[in-house]
Parts: C-alpha cells; structure tokens; sequence
C-alpha cells in the first residue's frame, strides 16, 4: 500500500509538474505576442 501511495503522488506530482509547465509556456507566448502587438 505505501508503494503504490508513493507512486501515487509521484504520477500527481509530475502531471502537476507538467501542466505548470506548459502554463507558463502558455503565458511566456503570450506575453511575447502581446508585447509585439504594443
């Protein structure tokens, strides 16, 4: 049970890891767009 609690919050960890990342990949693109726009 530990293990799989373990692997558990490493999985929910990455994913978080990658959805943040992919976040301020959003934004760095859209700051550059808007940048450029102004």
């Amino acid at each position: 049970m530990d293990s799989r609690s373990v692997f558990g919050c490493d999985v929910t960890v990455s994913l978080i890891n990658e959805v943040l990342h992919k976040v301020s990949l959003v934004q760095n693109t859209a700051g550059e767009s808007s940048a450029r726009a102004s």
